[in-house]
């Protein structure tokens, strides 16, 4: 299995194209970090708004420093790094495909919001802030998410590839992570997609209900997930996570299951329904609780926190 580490920082190149956009290019001309000081772009004259397009190169560290923003797009080009500080927000505008680039670092520690655009990323996001995507989530290349926080996203798609071997790899090692419509993940034979639930929690078709526009894969899509290797589909490698899905969705997520989509490296997985809240959880029971059941004989009691986010 390919390990997913947990970084200081966000490594990850997120653009957003906009058409007739106006472009912006990071020179450090006010000898500042700060996003919003002017004097810092090619040409010097923008305004921050929804028409302006940000570029930022060159090994540049870049902060929003105590300023929130709305504008066009961005993209984060190798090197370098924009930081949403915390108490900040940065939001996205533009509703055109998101292009793709590589290297640089996106800090989520205030809020960011794509709209309800789509965007892309490629190399490594590191979250502990807010995270607002109610449109899709793109991986378009080589991807590792860190997530230590509470954020909703509508839905994540692995962008695949038959003739790339590229690896995703979203880490939730706190919090929880709502997808509210679907995860779709894509992986070749060399490849790798996968949820690890290192100690958050996932959960899966709240708010709306889960995407049912493929037969058989309600709100999780992996017929194109090459399963081998152990480094593929929703995994569990911390025993105090859960997987939680709205409804009675027991069938399904036993034929998750039973499909290798859903697989554990920490102990058996248990799968509950709790008709009060109406929700279907895969827990793996403490080795205690376990061996106290198989004295007693009396079959398996799942024990379980609930976290009601």
């Amino acid at each position: 299995m390919k390990k997913w580490t947990c970084l200081s920082t966000i490594v990850g190149i997120f653009a957003v194209g906009m058409v007739n956009a106006t472009p912006y290019t990071w020179d450090g001309g006010a000898v500042t970090d700060l996003f919003g000081n002017a004097a810092n772009w090619d040409p010097d004259t923008s305004l921050y708004t929804t028409a302006d397009s940000f570029s930022i190169d060159g090994n540049a560290s870049v902060r929003t420093g105590g300023a929130s923003f709305n504008v066009g797009d961005f993209e984060v080009k190798s090197g370098s790094t924009l930081t949403v500080s915390a108490g900040d927000s940065f939001s996205i505008a533009s509703g055109d495909t998101s292009q793709e680039v590589n290297g640089g670092t996106l800090n989520i520690f205030g809020a960011f919001n794509a709209q309800g655009n789509r965007w892309d990323a490629i190399g490594t996001m590191n979250v502990s802030g807010n995270l607002q995507s109610t449109g899709n989530f793109i991986a378009g290349g080589n991807l590792t998410v860190n997530h230590t926080s509470a954020n909703t996203v509508l839905k994540i798609a692995q962008g695949g590839n038959s003739n790339f071997a590229r690896d995703f790899g979203y880490n939730i090692n706190g919090g929880t992570l709502n997808i509210f419509s679907e995860l779709d993940l894509f992986s070749t034979t060399d490849g790798s997609a996968a949820v690890y639930l290192n100690g958050g929690d996932l959960k899966m078709g709240f708010n709306g209900g889960m995407n049912t526009g493929v037969s058989g894969y309600e709100g999780y899509l992996y017929n194109n997930l090459t399963l081998n290797g152990g480094d593929d589909g929703i995994i569990f490698t911390d025993a105090t996570s859960e997987l939680i899905v709205n409804g009675d969705k027991q069938m399904l997520v036993n034929q998750w299951i039973s499909d290798g989509a859903l697989s554990s490296t920490v102990g058996d997985m248990t799968v509950s329904y709790d008709s009060d809240l109406n929700r279907t959880y895969v827990t793996i029971p403490e080795p205690a609780t376990i061996g106290l059941i198989s004295f007693l004989g009396i079959g398996i009691l799942t024990v379980r926190r609930f976290m009601l986010v």
